[in-house]
């Protein structure tokens, strides 16, 4: 998941879709308060490598305890950390043709 506040988006990120690499890619166009979560470590020193913002702001706290977001976090999560200014967000996802993959499976 990638919020980003400087650009006005949430990325809400889903399983087989090529999410790890699109996650990635927009890390690149995250600013310093954006939130981006942890991926695997081999994906993050990628993403080290090809020098974009690696996890930041992904530790939220809530009734007094910490909790680390999940880069498959769903929607509803980002929408509790905005509140209001969920409305002003663009909010996107990717999702494969449910033919391929069940095929897939």
């Amino acid at each position: 998941m990638i919020i980003s506040h400087s650009r006005r988006f949430v990325y809400v990120k889903t399983r087989k879709t090529a999410s790890t690499s699109i996650e990635i890619a927009l890390s690149a166009f995250c600013g310093p308060e954006d939130v981006i979560t942890r991926i695997e470590p081999r994906d993050e020193a990628l993403r080290q490598s090809l020098g974009y913002r690696g996890p930041q702001h992904d530790v939220v706290s809530a009734a007094g305890t910490a909790r680390e977001l999940s880069n498959h976090a769903p929607a509803v999560v980002a929408r509790e950390l905005l509140g209001d200014a969920w409305a002003g967000y663009f909010t996107f996802t990717i999702e494969r043709n449910p033919f391929d993959w069940v095929i897939s499976q």
